[in-house]
């Protein structure tokens, strides 16, 4: 009788330790795999320069996030922090070179997930 019980717990122990890895590496596939026509629609070209247009972008990843993420998690958020590499601090106005999406999830069991990703314009060696 002890042997089933023991059974049973660990049964359930898998069972939800497995439901936690899917939601972990789901959340991974959708952060990180997201499509790169999101970058390519927020694009503003100017004078043959291209700059993220930062209120488009943020319209079109809030929107990618809230069709894919809730399927992996219970409650997400996201922050956005547009810069120009080379330059210190914040970039303020609509035409940034670079952005970092912060995005915090509450996982099933009380858990926590946390990435960041780095998108930018060019190549790691021209900025």
């Amino acid at each position: 009788m002890i042997i089933m019980i023991f059974a049973a717990i660990i049964g359930v122990f898998s069972i939800n330790l497995t439901s936690l890895s899917l939601s972990y590496t789901g959340l991974n596939r959708a952060i990180i795999n997201a499509p790169i026509e999101i970058m390519y629609n927020s694009l503003l070209i100017e004078n043959d320069e291209a700059y993220f247009n930062s209120d488009k972008l943020i319209k079109i990843m809030d929107e990618y996030y809230a069709s894919t993420l809730p399927k992996y998690c219970d409650s997400y958020t996201t922050q956005y922090y547009f810069f120009n590499e080379g330059e210190t601090g914040v970039c303020l106005d609509k035409s940034c070179l670079a952005f970092d999406v912060s995005i915090s999830a509450k996982i099933r069991l009380n858990q926590h997930y946390f990435l960041t990703m780095t998108y930018r314009i060019g190549g790691p060696n021209n900025g």
